[in-house]
């Protein structure tokens, strides 16, 4: 296998990935029970920010990926910060709870509304990534791999 079907093989993977993580995790959100332990992890330790720690400096020449590693870490964030804030929501008292219920669940589609503003970007960007590959010659790819800066 040749670095640019490597490549574009390990795209397919992420976003394989990323979108099993999503749908997973809207489920869950809707209350779905799903077997899937959706714990966040640091955006270094899943495959897309794997694939940045391995391959960033080759990607990095492509100039649909400029933004990816930016964008990828603000999704891990902000779906660390939903996760936090659905394990602490306030609970309230038999006299607050349907106000609580209400802003608990307001706070909840904000964050949600924006994890799927950046998924979507990040497929977008992940998508970008795999034509602008697809369209570069295999040489220049190569080279790329052996000289990364």
């Amino acid at each position: 296998m040749n670095k640019k079907q490597e490549l574009l093989l390990r795209l397919d993977l992420i976003k394989n990935e990323h979108l099993k993580w999503k749908n997973y995790a809207e489920a869950k959100f809707k209350g779905i029970n799903v077997d899937e332990q959706l714990v966040p992890v640091k955006h270094t330790e899943c495959a897309c920010g794997k694939m940045i720690l391995e391959y960033g400096q080759v990607i990095y020449h492509l100039n649909s990926a400029h933004s990816l590693s930016k964008d990828h870490e603000e999704f891990h964030n902000i779906g660390k910060e939903l996760y936090d804030f659905m394990k602490n929501k306030e609970e309230g008292n038999f006299f607050t709870q349907a106000i609580i219920d209400r802003k608990n669940k307001e706070i909840m589609n904000n964050y949600a509304d924006t994890l799927e503003n950046l998924s979507d970007i990040l497929l977008k960007t992940l998508e970008s990534i795999k034509k602008e590959i697809e369209l570069t010659d295999e040489e220049k790819i190569e080279a790329m791999f052996s000289n990364p800066k």
